[in-house]
């Protein structure tokens, strides 16, 4: 299996991940021409996505992935980021937000599960 992965952060993974995966350190709404997957898999991201480049980021995604995509998003104000100044979850908006996101960009978006305990969906995008 080829594993591609996507992250701003350059220490996302470790060396040893590194040498069998094809990293590709950047903002996702800016994936590089030619990178592609047959699926994708994000989690914990979305939510982290400033609410103006949501939309590209799903153009984006939707463009690298030939086909479905599994979604897990926090639907929850971070905790975390308070401690160090900053708003870590940029975009926290309910399932209904995120599905008609989708819907823009996928022929089908279904809801996998919703999580009210801890305020998260599991969302899959089908071309």
């Amino acid at each position: 299996m080829k594993v591609v992965a996507l992250d701003i952060a350059a220490n996302a993974l470790t060396d040893e991940a590194r040498r069998v995966v094809d990293f590709h350190c950047g903002s996702v709404w800016e994936i590089p021409e030619g990178v592609s997957a047959d699926y994708g898999f994000c989690t914990d991201m979305m939510e982290h996505i400033p609410t103006e480049k949501v939309d590209q980021t799903l153009t984006s995604i939707r463009k690298m992935v030939a086909n479905s995509v599994y979604f897990e998003i926090s639907l929850r104000h971070d905790k975390s980021g308070a401690a160090i100044g900053e708003v870590l979850h940029m975009t926290v908006q309910s399932t209904a937000w995120w599905t008609d996101a989708m819907g823009k960009h996928w022929k089908t978006v279904e809801v996998i599960r919703e999580n009210p305990r801890d305020k998260s969906v599991v969302l899959l995008a089908i071309p």
